[in-house]
């Protein structure tokens, strides 16, 4: 597969910057410090071109905070001229990332999202006995940053490039952990584990596969069939990708597949306990902030619309009970 080469001039360039600020302004326009780049456009995209041409760009000046929903996690807000910075990266670099993902994965892709996820997992319950459901133990923590690069290497070619995005991956100050919240981790993710997709598909033959970025399902005949692939997918992620898995979980397919929130059997989807607590519990606070004047009528739509959007694809049938 040809590697990505001399692109880096077109990455630094107004023109890709000035595209990278117009995505990465969108939704964003009334943030303060969306609004100081904007004002003076043209002399600060030029600041930014010459601080990458010339390679005194400083990266890593995060603004951390904590979300719990559907677990505590470390969030890292970037500056907004940061921001730019990674959509110029991956302005160059998706359709080169794309090349290298298999069909089997389903995050942060065109086309692809959780609930094609759920339906290619519910079609393979259908022609497969028997599933093995894995996940990352703190995967986003847990990326080794000598291991990314190695990968990005072999699809980049691009010295200064690398460069670059080296020093995006070095920003968190520690040798492992891409930071949630960089547009670039989604993509560094995604990539990183496709070298497990490739492992499992065209070393292990495994016709049944579905991934979402560090959730991954291996459907078999029989649960001795997916006991040894576990060993060596297992054995694959510690020496190649210094990964550690969470508790797998190895059953039958007609007792019902947990992933990304739902439950999925052969004929049928149900949320799990934890999703259903969560639906609830968001559409009632959306629901008090409305009625408390806190967010508008279209501002609870949205929400509203979102959350239905997460529960439309499972047999729920109590969905405006969870409004009242």
């Amino acid at each position: 597969m040809k590697r990505l080469s001399n692109v880096f001039d077109e990455l630094v360039s107004i023109e890709n910057l000035k595209k990278a600020y117009w995505k990465a302004r969108k939704n964003k326009s009334n943030r303060k410090d969306v609004r100081l780049y904007g004002k003076n456009l043209s002399q600060n995209l030029y600041i930014t071109h010459k601080q990458l041409l010339d390679g005194t760009i400083r990266l890593g000046q995060y603004n951390k905070f904590y979300v719990y929903e559907p677990k505590k996690r470390e969030i890292c807000s970037v500056p907004f001229r940061e921001r730019i910075v990674h959509q110029a990266i991956i302005n160059i670099c998706d359709e080169r990332f794309e090349k290298y993902q298999i069909d089997h994965s389903y995050a942060c892709r065109k086309g692809k999202g959780s609930h094609k996820a759920i339906a290619l997992a519910q079609k393979y319950s259908r022609q497969f006995k028997c599933y093995l459901k894995l996940d990352i133990h703190k995967y986003f923590d847990s990326v080794d940053h000598i291991a990314l690069i190695r990968i990005l290497e072999r699809l980049i070619k691009d010295r200064r490039l690398l460069e670059l995005l080296w020093k995006v991956i070095d920003s968190t100050g520690s040798d492992k952990g891409i930071p949630i919240g960089n547009l670039t981790s989604q993509f560094f993710g995604n990539i990183y584990l496709s070298t497990l997709d490739h492992y499992i598909k065209e070393n292990l033959h495994s016709k049944g596969y579905v991934r979402y970025m560090d959730d991954f399902l291996v459907f078999g005949q029989s649960r001795e069939e997916l006991k040894e692939k576990l060993k060596l997918i297992k054995l694959f992620l510690e020496e190649y990708l210094k990964l550690e898995l969470n508790e797998p979980q190895l059953n039958y397919c007609y007792l019902g597949i947990p992933f990304l929130g739902y439950r999925v059997f052969p004929t049928k989807i149900k949320l799990t306990q934890k999703a259903k607590r969560r639906f609830k519990n968001k559409m009632k606070i959306a629901r008090c902030q409305l009625d408390n004047g806190i967010i508008s009528q279209s501002e609870y739509a949205r929400t509203a619309e979102t959350l239905l959007a997460f529960v439309k694809h499972s047999n729920i049938k109590y969905l405006v009970e969870c409004e009242s």
